[in-house]
């Protein structure tokens, strides 16, 4: 829970209101997407670089752009926190770790490969 703020009168002392009527919700959203599983959107752009506990073996994710869908799935099979070695769309190595978005009614499959850039 995100508290907007937190009491100090007699009896109250350390709790918390106001937790998800703010935009604390929001921003608390924010940054799981973009800042721990790394899905960041710039520049009808899309590039994914997790930010994750080492123990998670990876996750999916799904991103609509216009028409199309985005269906991600990122590997994290040597237990990294960061880092990704190769991104994959529709089984095509890509040469960076930049996916240019299409608004077509088309569904992409994507890899993220957790690990030092190869």
């Amino acid at each position: 829970m995100v508290a907007a703020d937190v009491y100090r009168l007699p009896g109250r002392i350390g709790r918390g209101g106001w937790s998800w009527y703010t935009g604390s919700a929001a921003w608390m959203y924010r940054a799981w997407i973009e800042e721990v599983l790394g899905l960041q959107i710039r520049n009808g752009q899309m590039r994914i670089n997790p930010v994750i506990p080492g123990s998670w073996p990876g996750f999916t994710l799904n991103y609509r752009h216009g028409a199309a869908l985005y269906a991600v799935q990122v590997e994290n099979p040597d237990g990294c926190e960061s880092g990704v070695a190769w991104v994959e769309m529709d089984g095509q190595r890509m040469s960076g770790d930049v996916i240019a978005l299409d608004r077509d009614l088309v569904k992409h499959q994507v890899v993220v490969r957790m690990g030092n850039m190869e």
